[in-house]
C-alpha cells in the first residue's frame, strides 16, 4: 500500500518513491472462516460492550465533528476534551502476545460467566489467524516476523 499522503507537499515530484506499507491479502487466507465466525458471534458484541466509549472512525463521527466546528464557541471547543492516537507503524508494532492479553481482558471483564475452555478456543483461534501472515512475492513466500497482520478480517 503506497502511503503517498506521508509525503510532504515539495516531496511530490515526478519518479518519488513514496512510503509503502505491506498489507496481506487475507480474504481468502486459512483463518477467513473462522476470523469472520469470531467477529460476526464474539468479537463484535465484545468490542461494543468493551469500548462504548470509543469514536469510531465513521462517518457519523465526521459528522458530528463538523457539526461541533459550526455550532460551538471557541471557548466551549476549549473545555471539549476529544483526542486521537495516529499510532505510526501500529500493526507492525503491536504484540501478538499482548493483543491476546487485551482480548482475554476484555473477555474476563464483559463476559465473566464464559468458561475458560471457550476463552482459550477464542484466543487459540485468534493465535492462528495472528500468525497466518504469509505472503508470496516474485515466487518466494515471506512470513511476518514482527506484529499483527494487516488485511485480514481480525486486523481491525
Amino acid at each position: 500500500m503506497l502511503k503517498i499522503h506521508k509525503l510532504s507537499p515539495n516531496q511530490l515530484i515526478p519518479g518519488v518513491k513514496p512510503p509503502a506499507r505491506l498489507v496481506t491479502a487475507l480474504q481468502e487466507g486459512i483463518s477467513k472462516r473462522s476470523d469472520v465466525f469470531l467477529a460476526k458471534c464474539f468479537l463484535k458484541d465484545l468490542e461494543t460492550h468493551y469500548c462504548m466509549d470509543l469514536l469510531q472512525d465513521t462517518n457519523s463521527a465526521l459528522r458530528w465533528l463538523n457539526r461541533v466546528d459550526r455550532e460551538y464557541s471557541t471557548t466551549d471547543k476549549k473545555k471539549m476534551r476529544p483526542f486521537t492516537f495516529d499510532f505510526k507503524a501500529l500493526y507492525d508494532n503491536l504484540n501478538p502476545d499482548i493483543v491476546k492479553k487485551a482480548v482475554e481482558h476484555a473477555v474476563m471483564t464483559i463476559y465473566p460467566g464464559w468458561s475458560s475452555k471457550k476463552r482459550k478456543w477464542i484466543l487459540d483461534l485468534i493465535d492462528v489467524s495472528l500468525r497466518a501472515s504469509v505472503g508470496k512475492y516474485k515466487g518466494k513466500f515471506y512470513v511476518q516476523k514482527k506484529g499483527v497482520p494487516t488485511g485480514g478480517s481480525l486486523c481491525v
